[in-house]
């Protein structure tokens, strides 16, 4: 069930959103969301499928042998991207029903909840190494005087991954989350499968398959580096094309900041602030800026929502069985 926090967080973040785009030129924001239209929407959501499904390949990658297909951990990632793009109001709650959608398939439960926390390890990883790469990309697009002020925000925006990558391994700190799970589904037939008996162990043997950590974290950065081009696209669409490195530096930025902004749901607020701050400094107008940052919302939504129809279509098929 939904916090008060988090909904107070969603509220005002959209509150400032909505305060962005009207501080500044509509015509003009209103203008690049026509030059995108209804095609170009739709053309940018099929392409976030293939990062999406990168998502999926490096989730599965870290399976070891014997478990549910590839084809599930699509449908799981696709779900868990549903409740984490649209839903959002329940802390973690993409990743407790990527989790769930393992189990109902028939992954065992100790094995599905640490396949879910491995992943979102790995995950945390090579979103460092990204904004590592975007901080690169600062340096070599913007003047020299101010390379190393840019690198070192960069470098800040991704500590809160970092710490976030850390802590989570803590014993504390997965007792917390499967009590947040509990408290989350609030129902004794949907927390069944969330018995943490087996969990360690589960968590060890995909940690002892070094060589399947570094697939997942490739096929990860591989992720991250392709879903540049939606923003890429975007801007091309809308008549306001960057150069790749940075629309790299950019996305990077901005990932970080979402990765530290994560108890807002939907990043509401933060996402709209960050690409108005960081695109107008590598040379977008703000009016283009907020544009993108709108256009790379309807994506989270024309994805979303079959995600969240394949989690009701797991349950039923679930409950049938």
């Amino acid at each position: 069930m939904a916090r008060p926090l988090p909904v107070a967080l969603g509220v005002g973040g959209i509150a400032v959103a909505i305060a962005c785009v009207l501080s500044f030129d509509r015509a003009g924001i209103v203008t690049g969301l026509t030059a995108v239209g209804w095609s170009g929407a739709a053309g940018l959501s099929v392409y976030r499928l293939f990062p999406i499904v990168l998502c999926a390949l490096a989730w599965f990658a870290l399976q070891p042998r014997g478990g549910v297909s590839v084809g599930t951990f699509l449908v799981a990632r696709l779900a868990r991207d549903g409740v984490a793009n649209v839903v959002a109001i329940v802390p973690a709650g993409g990743e407790i029903i990527g989790a769930r959608m393992l189990a109902l398939a028939g992954q065992t439960p100790g094995m599905a909840a640490a396949a879910a926390i491995a992943d979102v390890t790995v995950e945390t990883a090579s979103q460092v190494v990204f904004s590592m790469l975007g901080a690169l990309a600062l340096i070599a697009i913007v003047p020299v005087a101010d390379s190393g002020r840019w690198a070192l925000a960069a470098v800040l925006l991704s500590l809160p991954a970092v710490a976030g990558l850390l802590v989570i391994q803590h014993p504390r700190v997965m007792g917390w989350l499967q009590k947040l799970a509990y408290r989350a589904v609030a129902d004794s037939a949907w927390a069944a499968w969330l018995d943490g008996a087996g969990l360690s162990l589960a968590l060890a043997s995909i940690y002892r398959g070094r060589s399947r950590m570094v697939v997942g974290f490739g096929l990860h950065i591989l992720a991250w580096l392709i879903g540049t081009g939606e923003a890429w696209l975007a801007l091309h669409l809308m008549g306001c094309p960057l150069p790749i490195l940075a629309v790299v530096a950019l996305e990077a930025a901005i990932f970080a900041v979402r990765g530290a902004a994560f108890a807002v749901p939907w990043a509401a607020g933060v996402q709209e602030g960050s690409y108005l701050a960081i695109g107008v400094a590598l040379g977008l107008s703000p009016e283009a800026a907020l544009t993108l940052s709108l256009v790379k919302r309807v994506p989270d939504l024309m994805t979303g929502l079959p995600g969240l129809a394949l989690w009701r279509w797991g349950e039923r098929k679930g409950r049938r069985s």
